[in-house]
């Protein structure tokens, strides 16, 4: 965190002096209501950002290529119709579902799903449960490429959706479209590891073999 924090410091610093056309610039120069961002936020921001584009895109990329391999059927239909890839990223999310759960106190007496919940009381929300739901997913328990609607809520729900979506499927498509078009076959190649996490879960290491078209 405190690499992150030197490195974010620097390009702030290059970016007031210089402003660009990219976000950086846009974090670095932010103003509210005239005056500048906090400092913590603004460092704040750039955590977000840097992190919601690495831990769990790495997760969702190495256990999505893993469902891939475990569905051999399916990484042959998305080679045949590679026009399914955005259907098949988002069954990546649903599938491996990076983040475990979120807690949260209710503020006031409601009802979720016929359980009385007390404001006060401390509620968890575990997205793979959510992403494995057979009343709300057909066949939950197997990976298909084609699956739509898809409504996994791998990023969350509502207002507080993650602004790390559109980021997290630029850069799944981008790994996927090359792997399709340039790889001819893919095996494991040695043991799968997963992470030790109460927070977040998936594939931190897959070797695979590749050989190339």
């Amino acid at each position: 965190m405190l690499g992150l924090r030197d490195y974010v410091e620097a390009a702030v610093a290059e970016r007031r002096s210089c402003p660009r056309h990219d976000l950086a610039s846009l974090i670095g120069n932010a103003k509210i209501d005239g005056q500048e961002i906090p400092h913590y936020e603004m460092i704040s921001y750039f955590y977000l950002m840097l992190t919601g584009g690495h831990d769990t895109v790495a997760l969702a990329l190495a256990g999505g290529l893993h469902a891939l391999l475990t569905y051999p059927d399916q990484f042959v239909r998305l080679r045949e119709r590679p026009e399914l890839l955005d259907c098949a990223i988002d069954e990546m999310f649903r599938w491996t579902t990076p983040l475990r759960h979120f807690m949260r106190t209710a503020r006031q007496d409601t009802e979720v799903g016929g359980q009385q919940i007390r404001a006060g009381e401390a509620l968890a929300l575990f997205f793979a449960s959510a992403n494995r739901d057979e009343s709300v997913f057909a066949d939950a328990g197997t990976f298909r490429v084609d699956r739509s609607p898809n409504p996994h809520i791998a990023f969350g729900h509502g207002p507080h959706f993650c602004m790390g979506y559109q980021l997290a499927r630029m850069e799944i498509r981008a790994l996927f479209l090359e792997l399709l078009q340039r790889v001819e076959h893919v095996e494991l190649a040695g043991e799968v590891r997963r992470a030790q996490s109460t927070f977040i879960t998936g594939i931190i290491s897959l070797p695979v073999r590749f050989k190339f078209r």
